[in-house]
């Protein structure tokens, strides 16, 4: 998995839906949806020794491999012992009948996707979307389809591109990747194209000549294929359809849509399959002379439509759920001659959602460009694209407010409805008069009556400026075709009009929930993910990815216990421990529901598709928040040159490391999320060029909490809430006096305190002090006179005490937690010298002021123990004189012994700590 890949990955929510729209997995869990990665590794490493003879060269490659499984698996798409994986089964055992042994190797899952795709993997999971389902014609097409899957794992052709045949990995160059050699490039899409072409060819040869199934079905089966991009059906939409009995909706149609040009005969030199053309070609002569079979084997023509419906239903919502409106309302417009009830929900709901989105100036983000789309699909791209946020919403609270009064018991119609009399107001600025409930004729034909009215009585004419104003404004309105566009809904429910004027004049009150914050319910620890990558070989390191993020998951917990709030988990994890499909289907409900929580991250409200159902999860769990927590870990990295450095000399050493030392930036993004109200509670972004220590991480968790928790209290400062720390340890410094050829000859080791208080998250106060005697044991040559005139030298012996205290500020540069992590220091200093002499020299002292620099780093073990290690470079400013007497002849020599130096050249500190509150 590349670089890339990973930041991209971290690049770190109604209506109610019945039971049959929504898939579900049925039966006791799989063993394969709860293999761990090891196990599933452990599988994957034995299988490609037997297929390589023993040689397997490139075991990172199938160590991620078997990671990206593992994820696939845990993604929340992937169902079983469904219908539609049932029939799939059948198949399978009807493709197999003469391959016993095979057949217990393969497991056949349901993907709820849209997509039109099925594939296989190395470990014989063949998984098959519902979007495939959906779009081909029989059951004889989706045998065809699985003849070819079957292959894939038969001839082993994701082992054969993981490791070869010589265990060694084969090149398969990502299309992004600018360093591909176009030679490899090309050869390995080569081998990709052959690999595909065996898998048809064999795949009818072995196993789908040999079914009962119809010998007719290639071209069908291409067919399905080559217009995969386009809806169920090519069906004129009906541009009347959002019309009202007094209400049009003009100006926003097509007078002609794009034909389709979907061509079979592309260039696939850069394409891991063959075109579509090449493999009708191939299929065609391999089925050549044969004929006869049945199109539906397994099941009745009648089933299998049922069960097309269900994958069709299943790939509308899946299409909701990522913010496809579009696409989503017209598949449902197709389907709605069925007379199914889901479908008028769906159109509602894709209307809705793209109103609401429209009103937010974020239609970008669900509407593709109309130009790209072809066919009759194309008219309701262009429409969602052109309606004014005014006819848009009013199209969809038309719809839904006609569903309401069919199902005037179901509350997620309401809820729309509400929304969007809300939106009528508040992002279009719509007022109680801009709406009517008189039919166009009626109040023509009164305005007319009003006017001669009038004329006949003077009096009643306006007659000031602002009369005359109101009175432009009611004609104004009245001539705007939106006016009416609820008009006949007015005139059929009386209970409309009152509703929208309260919502209109602001004064609707809607039901509201105690504060999440002091909800006593538990709180979702949802699929907490971890990444550490090795930035120069591009790789992700998988053991310490999955150990982490197990460390993660726990580390949440224990942080949410902290603030008193019980958890639930549903991390992949304890995925791997799921026995029942309750549990299973909870975690795909998440799943699902978070990707509708995405389209918008929280920026505005939305009634989303699966708020029922996710209502219903935390009733059972008796829950409230929902905390998603990602953390990329990346190693390897070097961090250059500071301009830091250029104010000392003394800092070369710290240059050098910095440069020849590898180092690592954390990152994390921590989200909670209020599940009921779907409302965005606290999403913080943490980056920080240190490791992921436990500390670091556990504050950046520490931090999130109280946001979401005391989001109103001021931020408390320090490390986990602590202010105060309190270290002591050894000092070893390096001393320099005059002469400057005795500058760092002496060295000494002294004791040292500190006391440090956190002031905001990147800064802190601290003062300190150390002490040593005879920090500088020298033997000076003293010159003096004796009596008789004559001068004389002495060997004098000197030690020099010291005790300096320090007060200064620490900024933490690479952390935002004080007092954890590296940081700068800038301190004064008083130091108090005193000299005992030897012999007829008597002691004499005093004091001198200075200034340090340091660079230092605090490690924090379980919450309170510090580790802390610190260099720095000081200067003291300052005289001091020895007096020197002599008894015999009075006479007084001024030895300099201190001007302007340094008492400690460079001073490196190590010590330990507490933090006691």
């Amino acid at each position: 998995m590349s670089f890339k890949t990973i930041i991209s990955i971290v690049s770190l929510l109604a209506l109610t839906l019945p039971a049959t729209a929504q898939l579900r997995s049925v039966g006791a869990v799989p063993a394969d949806l709860k293999q761990s990665v090891e196990d599933l590794y452990s599988t994957d490493l034995q299988r490609a020794k037997d297929y390589t003879g023993g040689r397997v060269r490139d075991r990172q490659t199938l160590l991620e491999a078997s990671y990206h499984i593992n994820k696939m698996l845990s993604g929340g798409h992937i169902i079983y012992g469904d219908p539609l994986s049932a029939m799939v089964s059948r198949i399978a055992d009807t493709l197999l009948k003469d391959y016993p042994e095979l057949r217990k190797e393969l497991r056949f899952y349901t993907v709820t996707s849209s997509d039109v795709n099925a594939f296989t993997t190395p470990q014989g999971l063949v998984f098959i979307n519902t979007g495939l389902i959906a779009q081909v014609e029989d059951e004889a097409q989706l045998a065809f389809i699985l003849s070819h899957e079957i292959v894939h794992y038969y001839r082993s052709h994701g082992l054969e591109d993981l490791v070869g045949k010589d265990g060694k990995r084969r090149r398969s160059d990502n299309l992004d990747d600018e360093a591909a050699n176009s030679g490899d490039f090309l050869r390995y899409h080569k081998r990709s194209r052959e690999k595909e072409s065996e898998a048809d060819s064999l795949g009818i040869a072995m196993f789908y000549l040999g079914s009962p199934y119809a010998k007719d079905v290639s071209e069908g089966v291409f067919d399905v294929l080559q217009y995969s991009e386009l809806p169920f059906d090519e069906i004129a939409f009906d541009t009347t359809w959002f019309n009202t009995p007094y209400y049009k909706v003009e100006g926003c149609w097509l007078p002609e849509v794009a034909a389709i040009t979907s061509r079979d005969n592309y260039d696939d030199s850069r394409s891991t399959h063959p075109n579509i053309l090449s493999r009708r070609q191939r299929t065609a002569a391999t089925l050549y002379g044969h004929t006869g079979g049945k199109r539906y084997v397994t099941t009745t023509q009648e089933e299998f439509s049922r069960l097309r419906h269900m994958a069709r239903l299943e790939s509308i919502r899946q299409d909701l759920l990522h913010g496809h409106f579009a696409k989503a309302f017209y598949n449902s417009w197709v389907l709605r001659q069925d007379n199914d009830e889901t479908l008028d929900r769906y159109m509602v709901q894709a209307l809705y959602g793209m109103a609401t989105f429209k009103n937010n100036e974020k239609q970008a983000d669900v509407l593709d460009d109309y130009k790209k789309i072809e066919g009759e699909s194309q008219q309701i791209c262009y429409a969602m694209r052109t309606m004014t946020k005014e006819q848009i919403t009013l199209a969809a609270l038309h719809k839904a407010w006609e569903m309401h009064l069919r199902h005037p018991e179901d509350e997620a119609y309401t809820a729309i409805s509400n929304d969007l009399m809300e939106q009528l107001r508040t992002k279009i600025g719509k007022s109680v008069v801009d709406y009517l409930s008189i039919p166009p004729a009626e109040s023509d034909e009164q305005q007319a009556k009003s006017e001669t009215q009038k004329e006949d009585n003077k009096p009643d004419a306006p007659k000031t400026k602002y009369e005359r104003i109101k009175q432009k404004r009611q004609e104004q309105t009245q001539r705007t075709p939106t006016a009416y566009a609820l008009t006949d809904l007015m005139m059929q429910d009386p209970t409309l009009q009152p509703s929208l004027r309260d919502h209109l004049n602001g004064t609707a009150k809607s039901p509201t929930l105690p504060d999440a914050t002091t909800d006593s319910a538990a709180m979702l620890v949802f699929n907490p993910s971890y990444w550490v990558v090795d930035s120069k070989k591009d790789q992700l390191l998988v053991n310490k990815s999955i150990s982490k993020e197990n460390a993660l998951g726990e580390r949440i917990k224990n942080t949410a216990a902290h603030f008193g709030r019980r958890t639930v988990d549903f991390s992949d994890n304890s995925m791997h421990g799921m026995v029942s499909d309750t549990q299973y289907n909870d975690f795909l409900t998440i799943c699902e529901w978070m990707n509708e929580f995405w389209l918008t991250k929280g920026r505005f409200g939305l009634e989303r598709v699966m708020q029922p159902a996710m209502n219903d999860l935390l009733n059972r769990h008796d829950a409230r928040m929902l905390n998603m927590t990602a953390l990329l870990n990346i190693q390897g990295q070097s961090d250059g040159f500071d301009a830091i450095y250029l104010f000392a000399i003394p800092f070369i050493p710290l240059i050098l490391e910095s440069m020849m030392n590898e180092h690592e930036h954390t990152t994390m993004v921590g989200l909670v999320v209020d599940a009921r109200e779907g409302k965005l509670m606290t999403r913080e972004a943490y980056t920080a060029d240190v490791n992921d220590a436990p500390s670091m991480v556990d504050a950046m968790l520490y931090d999130t909490y109280r946001k979401t928790m005391n989001p109103d209290k001021k931020a408390p400062v320090g490390h986990l809430g602590h202010r105060l720390s309190i270290t002591g340890g050894v000092n070893l410094g390096i001393s320099g006096k005059q002469p400057w050829s005795q500058l760092g000859k002496h060295v000494a080791l002294t004791p040292w305190v500190a006391m440090e208080f956190a002031i905001n998250r990147k800064k802190s106060l601290f003062a300190s002090a150390r002490y040593h005697s005879a920090y500088e044991d020298v033997t000076q040559e003293v010159g003096y006179y004796t009596s008789d005139n004559n001068y004389h030298t002495k060997d004098v012996h000197s030690s020099m005490n010291m005790l300096t205290i320090a007060a200064g500020m620490r900024i933490y540069r690479k952390s935002e937690f004080a007092p954890l992590g590296r940081y700068l220091s800038i301190a004064a200093m008083l130091t108090h010298y005193s000299s005992p002499f030897e012999g007829s020299f008597r002691e004499n002292s005093d004091n001198t002021f200075g200034v340090s620099l340091g660079i230092g780093q605090n490690f924090i073990f379980l919450d309170r123990l510090v580790l802390n290690y610190e260099i720095d470079y000081a200067w003291t400013f300052g005289y001091m004189y020895n007096e020197i007497k002599n008894f015999s002849y009075e006479n007084i020599i001024n030895i300099h012994r201190a001007d302007g130096l340094l008492s400690s050249l460079i001073s490196i500190r190590l010590g330990l700590g507490i933090i006691p509150f």
